[in-house]
């Protein structure tokens, strides 16, 4: 997720922007994600399970 400085309070909060339902938008007050550490942290297990399957015949 996206956090501010801190670490605490989210950086930005997921909602729909104002349409011709709902004239002022609704705010869900969900947390946005960090989509770069994301993937970074999605490559890092890629290589690790790559790795281990190298080594060895099943991983559980």
């Amino acid at each position: 997720m996206n956090f501010d400085k801190s670490g605490q309070t989210p950086a930005g909060l997921a909602g729909v922007p104002p349409d011709y339902f709902n004239t002022k938008g609704q705010l869900w007050g969900n947390p946005t994600y960090d989509w770069n550490e994301l993937r970074r942290k999605l490559l890092l297990v890629d290589k690790t399970f790559s790795r281990m399957f190298e080594l060895y015949d099943y991983v559980r």
